[in-house]
């Protein structure tokens, strides 16, 4: 496999999207051998988007070809391993470079500059620029994550990380929702520095053998049956799950949203299992400080009411779940994470 790209591509290799939808279709067609033809031949196509790379991972392990899966990935994360720095603040430091070249999509940018934080006192270049770091910075931790998870200096990356982790140990059964804003994979990459029995909801391929695979409940390797069975097997066996709820597409945006706010996708999936099943849960966060730490915080969620309706209390708890995340679109620039996940509205809504 050649090196990944963090570019879109170009010129023939702009057909990579339409190949990997025909090849999902060969697959939903029966069709698998072909479809893993195919997933190969686009594995073989020069300067790939790494999400390119997890789309064609995630279509062998769906055709059964684990093993051949298996061995892109490895060969991916050494790759990745070979431009890392000693330490995950040098990677950090470095993000700074070349910045200036990396495009955001303009009508996000302006949704976000139109509705920051007061208190923001630089200008619409300084804003833009630490957006661009955020979105850079969140590959690190991944890089980090994939590539050297036991780098156990990395926990100086956390403020009170020791605290945080002693949280996860003590609550129990527990649903943990997040957004995507902010530095995402700083769950993930807590979770496995600290060895934190929690499961968690992402889209990234499952791979046996894989760092991600110990915690992760795949979206890309599951069909939507399975990864509720596997949500509700977690909360029943006492642990703790963690989803990002705006995660899901195909929930209906919350119809009271106005022209200055975000019409928010809600997946009505964990506070139908709080309800179910009488857990707890709250809302978690995690928000860059100065460029160089991250901290996390926690705010409890509703609890559902004696004789409330399940439907009721997933009303409920979603509008509970918007303020939250509505709150942290004012976040920090470096804390919006101005791609995709929870501003996949606002360019369509522009347009």
């Amino acid at each position: 496999m050649n090196r990944p790209s963090d570019s879109a591509p170009t010129g023939a290799n702009a057909q990579i999207p339409a190949a990997l939808v025909r090849a999902g279709r060969l697959e939903q067609a029966g069709k698998t051998q072909q479809a893993v033809q195919l997933y190969r031949k686009i594995a073989a196509q020069p300067r790939l988007t790494l999400p390119h790379c997890r789309q064609i991972i995630a279509g062998l392990v769906r055709c059964g070809e684990t093993s051949l899966a298996g061995q892109i990935n490895r060969r991916l994360v050494e790759i990745r391993a070979a431009k890392l720095p000693d330490t995950i603040e040098a990677a950090l430091e470095r993000v700074w470079e070349d910045i200036d070249a990396d495009a955001l999509d303009q009508a996000v940018v302006d949704w976000a500059w139109s509705n920051r934080d007061p208190e923001f006192k630089g200008n619409r270049e300084e804003f833009e620029r630490r957006a661009k770091w955020g979105i850079r910075a969140e590959r690190v931790l991944l890089d980090w994550l994939e590539c050297r998870p036991d780098d156990d200096s990395a926990k100086s990356l956390f403020i009170d990380g020791d605290a945080s982790a002693q949280q996860y140990s003590a609550i129990g059964a527990h649903c943990r929702a997040a957004a995507h804003v902010g530095p995402i994979f700083a769950g993930p990459l807590l979770y496995e520095l600290y060895d934190i029995d929690v499961k968690y909801i992402g889209s990234f391929p499952a791979l046996p053998g894989s760092v991600l695979s110990r915690r992760l409940i795949s979206t890309s390797t599951n069909d939507k049956q399975s990864v509720r069975r596997m949500a509700e097997d977690v909360v029943r066996d006492g642990s703790v799950l963690v989803m990002a709820a705006d995660g899901n597409s195909g929930g209906p945006p919350l119809e009271d949203a106005s022209e200055e706010e975000l019409a928010l996708r809600i997946s009505p999936l964990i506070p139908r299992l709080v309800h179910r099943h009488g857990v707890t849960s709250s809302y978690g966060m995690a928000q860059w400080v100065d460029c160089k730490k991250i901290q996390l915080s926690v705010t409890a969620l509703p609890q559902p009411e004696d004789g409330e309706s399940e439907e009721g209390f997933i009303a409920r708890w979603r509008q509970a779940y918007r303020d939250h995340a509505l709150a942290q679109t004012k976040a920090a620039p470096e804390n919006l994470r101005l791609h995709r996940g929870l501003w996949r509205d606002i360019a369509p809504a522009k347009a």
